[in-house]
């Protein structure tokens, strides 16, 4: 049942078209345009090596039949850095247990796991795992939780969602068909002791009713590596079954990294992230280290002409100067600025004059006299424009100066109470 597929795939082609293949010459079309496997890509796709995926090590070893040990366990569970040792394992294996057969009577069985667990919804969490057992056939299914009554309860009260082997049998023959035995972690519970033990008896080739060989591992075999290719994924980068792994060694930020996997758009203008794997790709050899630091070179050249585009545009511009009039009688909650303060603002602007096109342009400037006279002019001749803009309180010489590539937004923003009291407030 549980076929071991860890060589699937890595003959590609040869029985199927060994025939064809030997009445081909060698020096024919067909076989020199046929791509070359890069001998990585069996590592990449977990096959063989150190980054076996956790699902073929742990069928490897069910298919082998040898005793499991914590070696084994820590190998399979390395995927979320869980260890134990054996001393630890031999104990976890001797925990205490008690087995209700009688499940379809459903008062009694929550009587009983009430007693030894609590209550479902209860403060006080006993971890541990469970094992079904079908009466009849001897199949086996064994789950874990670190709160054995929550979960407990919703397999008497079936309200599990019916997903794998051993829910639909449930709903299908009746709790009366199963034993249950449960192993609660009352005093011997480190961290993870659940999933490790789980993972021992999911080495057990008798729990026939588990589809999944790996603990806490939802995805399972279907999980989907992630890959980092140049443009035209020719090269691969860097690969990993996490994507918290392009965040820490790479530092990618998730939201980045999630936008451009989503969108299919090139990272700092010469990357891609993809779910799928381009077997022709050539593996590019470099450290995590060595990478990181020459993603961090990219960033610096990427921002750098980035960052030339805005300055362009700020030096290709005209200086206006704006004389603002606050009225402080038609804001509400703005009594803390006085009645009469007024407040002149400058700004620098692109201007839409061919003189912009020499390398020191030209500056003009402007005034307003009132800030809410002339708040539709102030607003509509900022369009567009980006620059630098100075408030001045016109009483005591204070000034307050900033700039936005988006002048009309930002100065839109001081006809709001709540950002001129937080900026204008101790001017």
């Amino acid at each position: 049942m549980f076929k071991n597929n860890s060589e699937k795939d890595n003959n590609y082609g040869e029985d199927n078209n060994e025939k064809d293949n030997n009445s081909k010459k060698k020096g024919s079309p067909e076989n020199n345009d046929k791509p070359k496997l890069d001998k990585r890509w069996k590592e990449i796709l977990g096959r063989t090596g150190p980054n076996k995926h956790a699902h073929v090590i742990a069928v490897e070893q069910i298919n082998s039949g040898e005793i499991v040990t914590a070696e084994k366990i820590n190998e399979i569970l390395a995927y979320c850095n869980i260890k134990i040792t054996e001393q630890e394992l031999k104990s976890l294996i001797d925990t205490a247990s008690f087995t209700l057969t009688n499940l379809d009577q459903k008062s009694i069985t929550k009587d009983v796991l009430k007693d030894k667990l609590g209550i479902p919804n209860s403060k006080q969490r006993i971890p541990g795992i469970y094992i079904f057992t079908h009466i009849t056939t001897g199949r086996k299914y064994v789950g874990s939780s670190s709160q054995l009554a929550f979960r407990l309860n919703g397999y008497i009260n079936l309200s599990h969602r019916k997903s794998g082997l051993l829910i639909p049998i449930l709903h299908r023959e009746g709790l009366k068909n199963f034993s249950l035995q449960v192993f609660p972690f009352y005093h011997n519970y480190i961290k993870g002791s659940e999933i490790a033990l789980e993972q021992y008896y999911l080495l057990d080739s008798s729990f026939t009713l588990n589809t999944i060989r790996v603990a806490n591992n939802p995805s399972g075999s279907n999980s989907k590596s992630l890959y980092m290719y140049n443009r035209d994924m020719s090269i691969l980068y860097f690969f990993s079954t996490k994507q918290v792994d392009f965040i820490r060694k790479l530092n990618v930020h998730h939201i980045t990294f999630s936008k451009h996997l989503k969108n299919g758009t090139f990272y700092l203008g010469k990357y891609i992230f993809s779910t799928e794997p381009v077997l022709t790709a050539k593996v590019k050899d470099m450290s995590d280290l060595d990478l990181a630091l020459m993603l961090e070179k990219d960033r610096v050249k990427y921002n750098k002409n980035r960052g030339q585009g805005f300055k362009n545009k700020l030096l290709t511009t005209n200086y206006i100067t704006e004389k603002l009039d606050l009225n402080p009688s038609k804001l509400k909650g703005l009594n803390d600025l006085g009645q009469t303060r007024k407040f002149s603002t400058s700004a620098l602007c692109p201007a839409k004059s061919a003189e912009n096109k020499c390398k020191h342009p030209n500056f003009s400037m402007h005034q307003y006299e009132s800030m809410f006279t002339y708040k539709k002019q102030i607003l509509n001749e900022n369009k567009g424009k980006c620059g630098i803009y100075l408030i001045t309180n016109t009483l005591n010489g204070k000034c307050y100066v900033g700039s936005s590539v988006n002048l009309k937004r930002r100065l839109s923003c001081y006809y709001s109470n709540t950002h001129i009291t937080r900026v204008l407030k101790d001017l």
